[in-house]
């Protein structure tokens, strides 16, 4: 009798899978790859961690406001989210970039810093401690809405 594993590797005999490490979430991450298969352009995806940012909204606004081609509706309706679309990918480059690194820079910095108030405490390095602890709380929900 087959098991589904046995009816996957029938199916995608060229697949594989790796488990990535956690960090704060409770999931792994897997990435499965299949050297046989196009799986076709990779699909437009808002992310959560998006709708988090105050600049979002506005973006998405004035690009709105700004595409007016003329044609009949559904053209119209295309084109607008064309550029949208196009807006949304290079102001999420330019905003979230790499989200991974900069946690762990993050990271870092409050290692560092908590380390120094031990050796030195002071009122303003609680203060730069309890603002980067919120950086990195921001920067670590972004970026497990992006992994999730």
């Amino acid at each position: 009798m087959a098991t589904h594993s046995d009816a996957w590797l029938s199916k995608w005999p060229d697949s594989s899978q790796f488990i990535l490490e956690r960090n704060y979430s409770d999931h792994c991450p897997i990435i499965m790859q299949s050297k046989c298969i196009d799986w076709g352009p990779k699909p437009f995806k808002v992310y959560d961690g998006w709708l988090m940012n105050k600049d979002y909204h506005k973006v998405v606004r004035d690009c709105w406001s700004e595409s007016q081609p003329t044609r009949w509706g559904g053209y119209v309706l295309k084109c607008k989210l064309q550029t949208l679309k196009q807006r949304l990918k290079n102001w999420s480059k330019e905003n979230f970039g790499d989200l991974g690194n900069k946690v762990k820079q993050i990271q870092q910095k409050l290692n560092d810093l908590e380390n120094s108030l031990s050796a030195q405490p002071s009122d303003q390095k609680i203060q730069e401690v309890k603002k980067t602890q919120a950086d990195l709380w921001e920067k670590v929900t972004i970026h497990e809405s992006f992994v999730r």
